[in-house]
C-alpha cells in the first residue's frame, strides 16, 4: 500500500530540471524550479574531503562539470569553484538548498551565510540528523543573521548510559526529560506549519504568546553570537525584539 506523503504530489527527482534550459540536476536552479511547482525534492549527497555534505550524483566530477576525477578528495571550496557544464550554477552545499527551500517557503530573502557561520556549521558534530539542520536554516531565514542554529542534539536521553557516578537516574527525571524533548519537536513542527508566526502558534497551541516565547526560548534559540562564543545567554536574548508578529 502507498504511502501517502509519498504519494500526496510529485517528486523531483534531483530537482526540475533541464539542461536544454540551463537548468542542470541537484543545482539550486533544479531546486527553485521544483519549489516553483510545488513539487517535493529529491536530492543526492557527496562528501567533500574536508567533510561537507554537498547536493551532487555522481562520485566523480566528469559528466557535469568542466572538471575530472573523484569528489571525494577535493575539499568544499574546491569543488564549489569548478564551473558546471551548461549552466552558471555551482555544486551548492545541502544547507544552501535547504536555505533556498526556505527562503521560497517563507518569500523572504536571507542573508548569505557567512564564513563565521559556515565554520559555526562545520564544527557541529552533527549525528546524521537532516531534520535537525532544516529545522535550523529554516530559524536563520526567518529570524535572520543573529539566528541560532543550535544543535538539537537529545543530549538528555543518553543519561541512562552514563557513568552512575555523576548523578541518579530516576524515573520521574527520564519521564520529564522525554516530555521536554517531546514539546520541543511539537512546537518545532507548529512553527513550520504556521510559516513560523509565532501568534498563530501560540493559537494552534492552544497556550498563551508569552508562554510560547518562554518555551522557545527554553528550547535553545540562541544568537548566533553567543552559540559561537559558548556564551550563556540573558532572558531577554535570542528572540528579536521586532518581528513578533
Amino acid at each position: 500500500m502507498a504511502v501517502a506523503w509519498l504519494t500526496a504530489r510529485p517528486i523531483a527527482h534531483r530537482g526540475y530540471h533541464d539542461r536544454r534550459a540551463g537548468i542542470v540536476e541537484n543545482t539550486l536552479s533544479a531546486a527553485a524550479a521544483a519549489i516553483a511547482k510545488s513539487f517535493a525534492i529529491e536530492c543526492d549527497l557527496q562528501l567533500s574531503v574536508d567533510g561537507e555534505a554537498i547536493v551532487f550524483h555522481d562520485e566523480t566530477l566528469d559528466r557535469l562539470s568542466q572538471a575530472t576525477g573523484p569528489v571525494r578528495v577535493r575539499p568544499l571550496a574546491a569543488l564549489q569553484a569548478i564551473p558546471l557544464r551548461g549552466t552558471a550554477d555551482r555544486i551548492p552545499t545541502l544547507a544552501e538548498f535547504f536555505r533556498q527551500h526556505f527562503e521560497k517557503q517563507f518569500s523572504m530573502k536571507a542573508d548569505p551565510f557567512s564564513s563565521e557561520m559556515l565554520e559555526y556549521l562545520q564544527n557541529l558534530n552533527w549525528p546524521g540528523n537532516v531534520r535537525e539542520l532544516s529545522n535550523g536554516i529554516a530559524r536563520y531565514v526567518l529570524i535572520g543573521p543573529e539566528a541560532a542554529l543550535q544543535q538539537e542534539q537529545p543530549q538528555k536521553k543518553t543519561r541512562v548510559f552514563q557513568d552512575r557516578t555523576e548523578s541518579p537516574v530516576t524515573l520521574k527525571g527520564l519521564a520529564k526529560d522525554a516530555i521536554k524533548e517531546m514539546e520541543k519537536t511539537v512546537i518545532l513542527e507548529a512553527l513550520r506549519a504556521n510559516q513560523w508566526n509565532r501568534r498563530k502558534t501560540a493559537e494552534s497551541l492552544k497556550i498563551s504568546y508569552r508562554a510560547l516565547i518562554y518555551k522557545i526560548r527554553d528550547a535553545g534559540l540562541l544568537s548566533r553570537r553567543a552559540a559561537l562564543r559558548g556564551a550563556p545567554q540573558s532572558a531577554g536574548q535570542g528572540i528579536p525584539q521586532s518581528n513578533q508578529a
